[in-house]
């Protein structure tokens, strides 16, 4: 659910009633954190404290999405379906 289709980073700017959970989920993120602890972020994690609370008019970095890996054990369960249907 992307408001937004980008394939680098950019700053979204805070407006009155967003948390940083309502934020990470515009953009596509499961977690908060990964927006509040992602290096690009260090000032306003230096600035804000407590990730709680953010006030309009602060800016956050919305970095890239990490592609995420998946170890996946296809063979295997080929190897055993084959077995089962020659058996």
């Amino acid at each position: 659910m992307l408001d937004h289709p980008r394939t680098m980073a950019f700053v979204h700017t805070v407006a009155q009633g967003e948390c940083l959970s309502s934020i990470a989920k515009r953009y596509g993120f499961q977690k908060w954190q990964a927006l509040y602890n992602h290096p690009s972020n260090a000032e306003l994690k230096k600035k804000r404290k407590n990730p709680n609370v953010i006030f309009p008019g602060d800016q956050v970095v919305i970095p890239d999405k990490e592609p995420k890996e998946v170890e996946v054990a296809t063979a295997k369960l080929l190897r055993e379906a084959n077995t089962a249907a020659m058996g």
